[in-house]
């Protein structure tokens, strides 16, 4: 094959693999959507009974609690957190493009990080 053909065929197979992927989403969403009608009735259900947790011979189905965290102020919580003693709450990480930035302009990395590039062939459609 020529590099025509190869271009080509490569954006033949990336097109049908977004079809593929977006026929599947869409099949994804209406199984989740009937999934998540199922959960609200066993739900009332359980509320119903006032029951935590019921077996089945199919399963069990039961409430459980999911929680989430967001940074409402990020400066005032790392402040409490270092007034406190509470470091084992935070998390650190380089900012990769912070991090990128200052390589760029002063030609190597900062101290203790390291950077793994990989060389790869992109393809565009004309």
């Amino acid at each position: 094959m020529d590099e025509k053909e190869l271009v080509q065929n490569y954006i033949e197979l990336r097109d049908a693999l977004a079809a593929g992927k977006k026929k599947f989403e869409s099949w994804q969403s209406e199984k989740k959507a009937v999934m998540e009608k199922i959960e609200a009735a066993l739900m009332k259900k359980l509320d119903a009974m006032g029951a935590e947790s019921v077996r089945t011979e199919s399963g069990t189905f039961f409430k459980d609690t999911q929680r989430s965290l967001t940074v409402g102020d990020g400066a005032i919580f790392f402040e409490w957190c270092m007034k406190n003693d509470f470091s084992e709450m935070l998390e650190k990480r380089p900012s990769k493009a912070a991090v990128l930035e200052w390589a760029d302009e002063h030609g190597s990395l900062p101290p203790g990080l390291n950077l793994r590039s990989e060389l790869t062939v992109r393809i565009r459609r004309s």
